[in-house]
């Protein structure tokens, strides 16, 4: 009988089989290889897409008990190294050209998170209230609440650990990164605009300070209390800030082909033995994080030039085509599995496994299609956009409030 394991690999060909399908054109690029020039900024790095890819899918693996994938979940800090990469490299740029805009950048994030998110939601709240007890609906409708509020995070704090029974069955539980994120998104620019005020200007001496700092109470308080130093950010921002110490070219840039070549080999080496063999009882984050998030701000480095064999892995179209839907794929895999999880009640058979792998696919590739491009492509004003999205989390703390009151 076939495992598991050999099912989702035959769901993924079969996945990447109508995509390469679909692909009917070839960028000119040598370097990377890919047909999403809509996608593309004059500084776009495919390869990043292809690591995005690699972060998602082990955190999808990993929630799905798929060996030998037991740190997948360390997928979630490769994000958050390239979240601080990409965000802070976009608005060192504006802020350089004195076009940068903090209402504006809002709107942009708004634009980018949201639309996919609120679907996700609302279709939590309604197959919620078709699955889920009485006692788990309420709780669905405080965790809805605080997700419309960014403050998931400390929600799930102050309920469970992250790896823990009741976890597993909350259909919201993976929002929690999203809040982390969106509080760095909330606060970074603030930071930023003030090192642009001094004289100086050093922001790599800042980002280091900070670096520094959080590394050392995510450490102390792994020991501590280990669900804090997982969920909440000053816990957490060091490992948005090695994306940003990149950006900020802390590491003077190199053209020796062996030295990007070994970063880039090395980075990827580290990333994919911290998702073989970490488990749920690592001490996580803790030094531990320092082997992912220091192996993906490798690998970037190493891949500034496009040349290096890892890059050129990582620009492969299969790849590339995850990377792009990563966002929408991370936000439905977890709801998908929780709510099999609910339906079955007892554990999940090879046969439902396959079919969330597949569900999860087509509806993160149409979210992308359907939901998020079009947001992202609309040309609304920036007061516009914030309104519609400050209506929006509106509509959905309410939607919480009132499943948690009732």
């Amino acid at each position: 009988m076939a495992s598991v394991g050999d099912l989702a690999s035959k769901n993924f060909v079969l996945i990447s089989l109508i995509d390469i399908h679909c692909w009917n054109s070839q960028s000119k690029n040598p370097a990377f290889s890919t047909p999403y020039k809509e996608y593309m900024t004059p500084k776009y790095r495919a390869d990043i897409d292809g690591l995005r890819a690699i972060a998602v899918l082990a955190v999808f693996l990993f929630h799905l008990s798929i060996p030998p994938f037991s740190g997948g979940y360390v997928g979630v800090d490769v994000f958050f190294v390239i979240s601080g990469y990409l965000i802070t490299t976009i608005i060192l740029n504006e802020i350089e050209k004195g076009s940068f805009s903090i209402s504006q950048f809002y709107a942009k994030r708004f634009k980018r998170i949201l639309p996919a998110l609120i679907v996700v939601m609302a279709f939590c709240s309604l197959i919620g209230s078709l699955l889920l007890n009485p006692d788990s609906y309420y709780d669905f409708g405080r965790s809805l609440a605080a997700t419309a509020l960014f403050i998931s995070n400390l929600f799930f704090h102050s309920q469970s650990g992250y790896f823990e029974g009741p976890a597993e069955l909350k259909p919201l539980l993976h929002t929690w990164s999203l809040a982390v994120e969106e509080q760095y998104y909330i606060l970074f620019p603030l930071l930023l605009i003030s090192i642009a005020r001094t004289s100086s200007k050093n922001y790599k001496k800042w980002f280091l300070v900070v670096t520094g700092f959080s590394l050392l109470i995510c450490i102390i308080g792994t020991k501590i209390n280990s669900s804090a130093a997982f969920y909440l950010i000053p816990f957490r921002a060091w490992e948005l800030f090695i994306g940003s110490l990149l950006a900020a070219n802390a590491l003077p840039k190199s053209s020796n082909r062996y030295l990007l070549e070994s970063f880039s080999l090395i980075g990827l080496l580290l990333i994919g033995l911290s998702t073989v063999f970490f488990d749920s009882a690592t001490d996580f984050p803790g030094m531990a994080a320092l082997l992912p998030t220091l192996g993906t701000a490798l690998v970037i480095y190493g891949g500034r030039g496009g040349l290096t064999t890892t890059s050129r892995i990582l620009g492969l179209n299969p790849l590339v085509f995850i990377g792009l839907i990563s966002y929408s794929l991370y936000l439905w895999h977890w709801p998908i599995i929780v709510f099999f999880k609910h339906y079955a009640i007892i554990e999940l058979s090879k046969t439902q496994v396959s079919s969330i792998i597949l569900i999860t696919f087509i509806l993160a590739f149409l979210t992308w299609k359907y939901i998020e491009t079009p947001f992202r492509k609309a040309s609304k004003p920036k007061k516009t956009t914030l309104l519609y999205s400050g209506s929006a989390l509106s509509i959905v703390f309410t939607i919480g409030l009132t499943i948690f009151l009732n």
